[in-house]
C-alpha cells in the first residue's frame, strides 16, 4: 500500500506552498482589525473626556467658592471694623444702605447696589469693597445696638450657580 510522503504534504498544502519569485505576501492590518482599534480608542476618549470635565467643573466651583468666602470675609472685616467705631449709625428704610460716625464727626456710607456691587464712601472717596453681591437676598438690619449684617455671596461657574452666605452681627463699641 502507498503511504504520501511528507514531501507530497508539503506540495499539496498551501500553507507550505513557496511563492514564485517576485511575488510577496501583503502585510498590513485589515479593515476589521483597524476599526475595533478605533472603536476601542473612541471609548476610552469618551470616558477620559467624561471624568476630565467632571474633575474640572468640581476644581472650579471649589475655587469659586473659595474666592467668594475670601471676599465675604474681606467685606466682612472691614464693615465690621467701621462699625464697632462708629459712635451712631442710620440704616436706610430699604435695608440697603448704612450710615456710620465716627467720634471725629467723620461718615462713612455703605451701599448695597442692583448691580451686586458692595460700595463704600468716605468723605467724597468712593470704592467698591465687593462685586459679587445678589442684590435681592441681602440687607443690613439693626436690632436695638447691633448691626446685622447679612449678604449672600454668588458667581456662575458652567451655568451653575454657586452661592456663600455671610452674617455678621456687631455692637458699636463708642455708641452714645
Amino acid at each position: 500500500m502507498w503511504e504520501p510522503s511528507v514531501l507530497f504534504w508539503k506540495e499539496r498544502c498551501s500553507l507550505f506552498r513557496r511563492r514564485p519569485p517576485g511575488i510577496r505576501m501583503k502585510k498590513g492590518f485589515t479593515l476589521f482589525e483597524v476599526m475595533v482599534v478605533l472603536a476601542v480608542m473612541a471609548i476610552s476618549m469618551a470616558l477620559f473626556y467624561s471624568t476630565l470635565m467632571i474633575n474640572w467643573t468640581g476644581f472650579e466651583k471649589t475655587l469659586s467658592h473659595m474666592e467668594l468666602q475670601l471676599d465675604a470675609d474681606t467685606v466682612s472685616e472691614m464693615m465690621s471694623f467701621d462699625s464697632r467705631y462708629a459712635k451712631s449709625f442710620a440704616v436706610g428704610t430699604t435695608q440697603k444702605a448704612i450710615t456710620l460716625v465716627f467720634p471725629d464727626n467723620s461718615t462713612v456710607i455703605y451701599r448695597l447696589l442692583s448691580s451686586g456691587v458692595i460700595e463704600r464712601q468716605r468723605d467724597y472717596s468712593v470704592t467698591s469693597v465687593s462685586t459679587y453681591l445678589k442684590y435681592a437676598d441681602s440687607f443690613i438690619r439693626a436690632e436695638g445696638n447691633t448691626i446685622n449684617y447679612s449678604f449672600v455671596f454668588h458667581d456662575f461657574i458652567f451655568g451653575q450657580e454657586v452661592q456663600l452666605l455671610s452674617e455678621t452681627k456687631v455692637n458699636p463699641r463708642n455708641r452714645v
